[in-house]
């Protein structure tokens, strides 16, 4: 009989090690986490500032939807973006341990993520950021 888990990738990095099945639920939740563009965007402009206002991270996610230079996004329109962000995704990427936010101060963070975070959003930046 042959072993499958010898067929299995294994990645690994500081906190998550995927084999067979261990780790496959977190695998899963990660790139489920990963697939909408505004979360990505979170995390892009994440990872260049380390730590941000929800109200920046929200022009800059405004801007790369919209295409154009964040000093052109209306308030109204980062406004929108800070709600749909602070409702709909936050909450998620930080289920996932990708970001820290903290209420009293809107300050989000990004640590350490797992190395399958930032395999991923090298490879989607291309396509999402330069299209």
């Amino acid at each position: 009989m042959t072993d499958n888990n010898s067929n299995k990738t294994n990645i690994t990095d500081n906190n998550m090690s995927i084999s067979d099945g261990g780790q496959q639920e977190r695998f899963n939740e990660i790139l489920t986490a990963l697939a909408d563009t505004h979360r990505r965007y979170v995390l892009y402009y994440l990872q260049d500032e380390e730590q941000a206002s929800l109200t920046e991270t929200a022009k800059h996610v405004a801007a790369w939807k919209q295409d154009c230079p964040p000093t052109e996004i209306q308030d109204k329109r980062i406004e929108n973006f800070e709600i749909q962000l602070y409702h709909n995704h936050l909450p998620l990427l930080e289920e996932m341990c990708l970001v820290e936010y903290d209420d009293r101060s809107e300050q989000l963070v990004f640590r350490d993520p797992p190395e399958l975070v930032d395999l991923c959003l090298d490879h989607c930046t291309d396509q999402d950021l330069h299209s």
